[in-house]
């Protein structure tokens, strides 16, 4: 698997949005959000809109390259990667802060909890597909991956264990970042 990772990564995040490869990328699901913003405009704060359209532009032009049918490089990407995680955190303050409370909210909270429930599963198939849940290291990186590394050593005290792990992550109702 060492040898696709950079075909994964670049798939992954690099994608441009027309590319049928990139269904999964960064930019395409950047494009998809703003679509679908679009459609709903009137439902969103003009900050929100802001901020939503304001991140696929940064984020295209961060990985731009000045060549054309060149990738760009890891030092490009990996600080535009950091810089989307903001201003994604920034967006969902705005939908809490500012939108009613209605069916449309419940479903869009509840479609955000789906959502995060399927990544965390597929991260711990591939962390258990690898092995890596075996090791600290692995835990930690799984751990810091779902932000949640200070609550699981407050909890757990170094406890590399399975089922610790899951229940933080998983069922956990106090951990903001669990379901």
């Amino acid at each position: 698997t060492l040898v696709q990772s950079p075909a994964v990564f670049e798939r992954a995040v690099l994608a441009a949005v027309g590319d049928a490869r990139g269904a999964w990328s960064v930019a395409f699901n950047l494009q998809a959000l703003a679509n679908a913003s679009m459609a709903l405009r009137e439902r969103l704060s003009s900050e929100q809109w802001g901020l939503i359209r304001q991140m696929g532009e940064a984020f295209g032009a961060a990985v731009a390259t000045r060549a054309p049918g060149a990738l760009p490089t890891l030092s490009q990407v990996l600080p535009a990667l950091d810089r989307l995680a903001v201003q994604l955190a920034a967006v969902t303050g705005a939908q809490t802060d500012r939108m009613t409370r209605d069916h449309g909210w419940r479903l869009l909270t509840v479609g955000r909890l789906i959502d995060r429930l399927i990544g965390v599963a597929a991260r711990f198939e591939e962390f258990l597909a690898a092995r890596a849940l075996g090791s600290a290291a692995g835990i930690d990186l799984l751990l810091e991956l779902f932000d949640s590394a200070i609550t699981f050593r407050a909890r757990y005290q170094r406890h590399e264990d399975l089922l610790a792990l899951t229940d933080l992550l998983v069922l956990d109702s106090s951990n903001p970042r669990a379901f």
